[in-house]
């Protein structure tokens, strides 16, 4: 691998690793102006060294091993302002992640020595919830670890159980409408909660981020924090402005508190069955407080749940066969 002429990087966002949902992940950023007049640096080891343009960001596609130290100096990982690395999937390649992670920390743990310097915090994406454990017990608060099936799988199991919901999902986790962004409490700390959600013009406060843990809609009397921070939801970072005057909270005692919907059964159809379900499954079970009923209709629909308790162990399970080249359904397996 080639380390010269490159030249010196700061401040640009860094991809390590293979993955089928590399390029999904470049596309987003470019959809964003976060990334405007950004470098973005992939690296990978069958990559083509080229440099291209995207949205207003800047991608130069680096060959070289990113476990190795050489290549991740090379590419100033120390000086990166976001990090992420990639599984390529399985076991093979969540194992392949965490010593790239292992590799990163070394690298970007060498800029605390400067002062006022902070080591850069890595995002490491896995396929396996087993991976993710280890790789966040290991990395400390330096590695923020995603199992992406699992994530799927409550995205999924969440839509499914309200309708409508998916359009508001895909609204928000893509960059091309509103975005969620983090920001400063700065000058409203002191203030309550429900004074924070008249503060902006153009953004609607969604939650506090206090001690790296996020709280949604918190107790309105909650009193910020200097070291807080606000929840927003926004067009863009650009559209963020504050309002000039803060209006006075309402009265409380003239609204009145709608009363719990009373409980209802719900039913979920699964029309297929592969290695996602099981996940689902388990989503769904975490989500449904217990009055919930699955059926599945699949080729190779499940002989038996996970674990017991799951909602498969009460489902209907049926088999899918083909007849006259349409999908028919036979079987009852109870």
């Amino acid at each position: 691998m080639t380390l010269t002429g490159r030249g010196s990087l700061s401040g640009h966002i860094l991809i390590l690793g293979e993955s089928r949902y590399r390029d999904i992940v470049l596309a987003e950023l470019s959809e964003t102006e976060l990334t405007e007049r950004k470098m973005v640096v992939v690296v990978s080891d069958g990559e083509e060294e080229r440099q291209t343009e995207a949205g207003g960001m800047t991608i130069r596609f680096v060959r070289g091993n990113p476990e190795d130290p050489q290549t991740l100096e090379s590419v100033s990982a120390a000086a990166a302002t976001a990090i992420l690395a990639l599984s390529s999937g399985g076991a093979s390649g969540d194992e392949r992640v965490a010593r790239i992670t292992h590799a990163l920390i070394a690298a970007t743990r060498k800029a605390t020595i400067l002062p006022a310097s902070a080591p850069t915090a890595i995002t490491v994406i896995t396929e396996t919830e087993e991976w993710q454990r280890r790789i966040g017990s290991e990395g400390g608060s330096l590695v923020q670890p995603v199992c992406y099936k699992t994530l799927l799988a409550r995205i999924v199991a969440l839509a499914s159980r309200q309708r409508n919901l998916s359009t508001l999902l895909r609204e928000l986790f893509t960059f091309r409408g509103n975005d969620l962004y983090i920001v400063p409490a700065g000058d409203l700390a002191g203030m309550s909660y429900a004074g924070a959600l008249r503060a902006f013009e153009t953004a609607c406060v969604a939650g506090i981020m206090r001690e790296g843990k996020v709280t949604l809609n918190p107790d309105m009397a909650t009193i910020l924090r200097q070291d807080d921070f606000l929840v927003l939801i926004a067009e863009n970072s650009r559209s963020i402005a504050r309002n000039p005057a803060i209006l006075p909270a309402p009265d409380g005692t003239c609204i009145a508190e709608p009363g719990a919907p009373p409980a209802e059964g719900e039913s979920i159809l699964f029309l297929g069955w592969n290695g996602l379900c099981p996940a689902i499954a388990d989503a769904l079970e975490r989500s449904a407080d217990g009055n919930l009923s699955v059926t599945v209709f699949a080729h190779d629909p499940p002989e038996a749940p996970e674990r017991p308790g799951t909602p498969i162990m009460a489902a209907s399970i049926h088999h899918a066969i083909q007849h006259e080249g349409h999908a028919g359904l036979c079987g009852n397996r109870e």
